[in-house]
């Protein structure tokens, strides 16, 4: 049986990347498992799947990035905290141009350490 890694598009990177959504939180979340493609977030409330969020990536270079990110799947976690109640896996629906370079060059940078 195949590891669901094996079907992913776009290299992952497990380092946080600071990000806000006013829709998940009132305050700076962090991202994980960040690629081109999507990322993981944790948030105090629940979005519905297939939902569309505004989300802005604050990465390392300090570049900001703008961009809309639909909700693929929710996870309630077990022993939450009031910060970390839900999982939260998003697909970038509309990252390109030089924000897609950007953040190319971001995850290259952390993935050669």
């Amino acid at each position: 049986m195949r590891s669901t890694r094996d079907h992913r598009r776009h290299v992952r990177v497990d380092v946080p990347i600071d990000c806000s959504c006013q829709r998940l939180t009132t305050r700076q979340i962090r991202l994980f498992d960040i690629s081109l493609g999507g990322a993981r977030a944790y948030s105090e409330s629940a979005p519905s799947k297939d939902e569309i969020l505004e989300i802005e990536l604050l990465l390392p270079s300090k570049k900001r990035l703008k961009c809309l990110a639909k909700v693929i799947w929710v996870n309630r976690l077990p022993g939450e905290t009031e910060a970390t109640k839900y999982e939260v896996g998003m697909q970038f629906i509309d990252l390109g141009g030089e924000d897609l370079v950007a953040l190319a060059y971001q995850i290259k940078s952390i993935s050669l350490g």
